[in-house]
């Protein structure tokens, strides 16, 4: 059965649900920068994917929170998604302030007592959100004394921030800062301070990203409409050849982010890419256009492959190579592995000197490639020694002859 995504939640989405009840001040750190998408019907659709700052407005708002403010050195207190919430907070300040740009440091009307006054209150219930809060200060390690001001009196208000009663329940006023790494901020500002909880944001999971390929309408979006028609037919009639080009998807795209996944999913679709070809999209958003020896190949070159003018009597070995080409070729090699670095096939060629090993590895690397000079031969008796695999491998940073490239294999370098 597929998974649907709107059913799974990522473990930092959890952790947000959890830790608001309990801690005023939350640091979200990590994939910042990344798209999401949200997990409930409310301010915004169920299924929407949206910024970070965006995510965070209606996740605050459908949780109850009226007063939901955003804020950075550069623009000062803002609301780019609804005015009603922004209006709430300026009634929490001072009229003094209405207007005027607010600075991050020092004391007096500073943002950090601002945010104070307003988490202080038990009122209206209130988010404070600090936006690229990496780059407020120069160093945490090294801090002017309006810096240290600053984070003291936000410390202040992480222990001063109230409950707020509201017709469904209990609401805390909090502070969230949105971090690069944690350790962009004062240590002394969230160590040993337990009104502070730290959140990663992580790049897709493992099932985000099933859910993307495995879902019927999400699977379709990646391909022209036309090719999905005339194509689906088939991957029906062969459910494991479609079970295996989604996998292997789901395992090449570790560590990609939302924004990518869709990046991909667009290139796909104007790219007019064939559903057995969909991971070659992933490459192609990688590198950009290469060439690929493999979508050269002429099967029927394959099917008559005249091993035996160059090889004697290894009929038996001839065809079972041939065997493994043939399944390269059609994409039916490893079914059940979803590795990126799974190669096409693995050739072991056992036996005596002069029966035809060597012979038979050029043939092939001139059959499929053109040129019998694409076998590369690594004579393993020049490996014994200490230090020998540099030879193979290329040599460390910061070592002779790390300049001049790495091993044989990766300058000779083919896709697959």
């Amino acid at each position: 059965m597929e998974k649907d995504l709107s059913e799974y939640l990522p473990k930092w989405q959890r952790e947000l649900e959890v830790f608001m009840k309990m801690k005023s001040v939350l640091i979200l750190e990590g994939n910042l920068l990344d798209q999401y998408r949200y997990p409930h019907d409310g301010d915004i659709p169920a299924g929407s994917v949206v910024p970070l700052p965006r995510y965070l407005h209606s996740f605050f708002a459908d949780a109850g929170y009226e007063a939901i403010a955003f804020y950075d050195t550069i623009r000062g207190f803002r609301n780019p998604f609804n005015s009603r919430c922004m209006e709430a907070f300026d009634q929490l300040l001072p009229a003094s302030t209405s207007g005027r740009r607010i600075d991050f440091k020092g004391r007096g009307e500073t943002a950090p007592a601002l945010i104070a006054r307003a988490v202080g209150q038990n009122k209206t219930p209130t988010v404070v959100i600090l936006d690229y809060a990496s780059r407020y200060i120069a160093s945490p390690v090294n801090m002017e004394q309006a810096e240290i001001d600053s984070f003291t009196i936000l410390i202040q208000a992480s222990l001063e921030a109230r409950d707020v009663r509201t017709p469904t329940g209990s609401l805390k006023n909090l502070i969230v800062l949105l971090a690069n790494k944690v350790n962009d901020l004062p240590p002394w500002f969230y160590l040993d301070n337990p009104n502070v909880k730290s959140i990663v944001l992580t790049t897709p999971e493992r099932e985000e990203r099933e859910a993307l390929v495995k879902g019927e309408a999400n699977f379709r979006s990646f391909f022209a409409s036309d090719l999905y028609a005339e194509e689906s037919a088939y991957y029906e009639a062969h459910s494991e050849e479609l079970e295996a080009i989604r996998n292997r998807f789901v395992g090449m795209t570790e560590g990609f982010r939302f924004s990518e996944l869709n990046g991909l999913r667009r290139l796909a679709k104007s790219q007019r890419v064939h559903i057995r070809n969909l991971c070659d999209v992933i490459s192609l958003y990688k590198f950009g256009i290469q060439e690929n020896p493999w979508n050269r190949l002429d099967a029927g070159k394959i099917r008559n492959a005249n091993f035996q003018r160059r090889v004697k009597g290894q009929d038996a070995a001839i065809t079972k190579t041939l065997d493994v080409v043939k399944r390269a070729m059609t994409g039916l090699s490893g079914v059940r592995s979803s590795s990126s670095a799974r190669p096409k096939g693995v050739l072991f060629f056992a036996g005596p000197t002069g029966t035809g090993k060597t012979e038979t590895a050029k043939t092939l690397a001139e059959t499929l490639f053109g040129d019998e000079r694409n076998c590369i031969r690594f004579d393993m008796s020049e490996y014994g020694q200490p230090h020998s695999d540099q030879k193979l491998l290329g040599a460390p940073p910061g070592y002779v002859g790390y300049e001049s490239g790495a091993n044989a294999v990766r300058r000779r370098e083919v896709n697959g």
